[in-house]
C-alpha cells in the first residue's frame, strides 16, 4: 500500500506513523468499504420512503374504489353493472400497488415478477489472460547490454515471495557504473505493492525531479531458473502485486507483462513479454 512505500522509502518516520490516526492509516480498501457501506444506508433511508408512499397509495386506490362502491349503490339507474366496474378498478390499483412494492424491495435490487423467466448471472470474475508461451521471449537476449552488480558479475540470485531464481538484468538505458556498484548480488524482496499504488508512487517520484528511473529487462539464466521465475509472475499477476526490493537508498520494483499497459506512459518497456525491473535511484 501506499503508507507502507511511504515507509519504506523514509517518508514517513516512526514518530509520525504512532501519531497517525485510524482514517490516516486506513488502506485504500478500507476506505472504499467504508463509503459503500454510508451509501447503502443512504439507498435503504430512500428505499424505506419510497415503500411508505407506495404503501398510501394503495391505500388511497382501496379508498377510492370504496367511495365508488358507495356512489354505486346510491345511484340505482345505472345499475349492477357500474358496482362490479367499480370493483375491479379498486383491485388493479391495489394490485399496482403490490407491484410497485416489490420491485422496488430488497435493498433497491430489482425483484423478479411472477412468470418471468429471466435469472441475474452472479458467476465468478473470468481468470486474467496468461502469456502464449512466455518463457522463450522472456529468454531471448533481445538488446541492451547487462548490468553488472558490487561483485563484478552480471548474473543476479532472487528470492521472491517462496520463489528463487537467477537473472541478468539487461539495460534498456545508460546506466552509470556508480549505479550499477551498488546493486547486490543477492536480492530479497521487502514485500509487494498493489499495481494502482505503485503507479501513483511511480508518478510522483518521476514529477518531483529528485529521482532517476532506470529500465532493466529481466532474463532467467536458464530453463530451471525459468520456470520458477514463471510460478513468481503467475503468483503476483493472479493477486495483482508489485514486487518490491530496497536497495539502501535506492528502490527495485518488479513490473510483469500484465501490468505493461498502466506504466506505458511513465517509463519504456520494450518487449510485452518480459518482465522489467524499475530502478529508482536519488539524483
Amino acid at each position: 500500500c501506499t503508507l507502507c512505500l511511504q515507509v519504506i522509502c523514509e517518508e514517513i518516520d516512526t514518530d509520525q506513523l504512532v501519531k497517525m490516526s485510524s482514517e490516516q492509516l486506513a488502506s485504500p480498501d478500507v476506505r472504499r468499504d467504508r463509503e459503500r457501506l454510508s451509501a447503502k444506508a443512504k439507498e435503504k433511508t430512500i428505499l424505506t420512503r419510497s415503500l411508505t408512499k407506495t404503501k398510501k397509495n394503495g391505500e388511497n386506490g382501496i379508498a377510492k374504489a370504496s367511495l365508488s362502491e358507495k356512489e354505486t349503490q346510491q345511484d340505482e339507474s345505472e345499475g349492477d353493472d357500474y358496482e362490479s366496474s367499480g370493483e375491479e378498478e379498486g383491485k388493479a390499483g391495489s394490485e399496482a400497488a403490490s407491484d410497485d412494492s416489490e420491485e422496488k424491495s430488497a435493498g433497491g435490487n430489482k425483484v423478479l415478477r411472477k412468470g418471468s423467466t429471466s435469472r441475474p448471472t452472479n458467476g465468478p470474475p473470468p481468470p486474467p489472460p496468461s502469456l502464449a508461451d512466455p518463457l522463450r521471449p522472456a529468454m531471448s537476449p533481445g538488446s541492451g547490454r547487462r548490468a553488472s552488480n558490487a561483485s563484478g558479475s552480471d548474473k543476479f540470485a532472487l528470492s521472491v515471495g517462496d520463489q528463487k531464481f537467477s537473472a541478468y538484468f539487461n539495460c534498456s538505458s545508460e546506466m552509470p557504473s556508480e549505479v550499477e556498484d551498488m546493486l547486490p548480488e543477492r536480492m530479497r524482496d521487502e514485500g509487494r505493492t498493489r499495481v494502482d499504488e505503485f503507479v501513483k508512487f511511480l508518478t510522483g517520484k518521476v514529477a518531483s525531479g529528485n529521482w532517476d528511473v532506470y529500465t532493466l529487462r529481466l532474463l532467467p539464466c536458464n530453463d530451471s531458473d525459468a520456470k520458477q521465475y514463471k510460478k513468481f509472475y503467475k503468483d503476483f499477476e493472479v493477486k495483482e502485486r508489485i514486487a518490491m526490493f530496497k536497495l539502501g537508498r535506492s528502490k527495485l520494483f518488479l513490473v510483469t507483462p500484465k501490468f505493461h499497459r498502466k506504466l506505458k506512459n511513465l517509463v519504456d518497456m520494450e518487449n510485452p513479454q518480459s518482465t522489467y525491473g524499475i530502478l529508482l535511484t536519488r539524483a
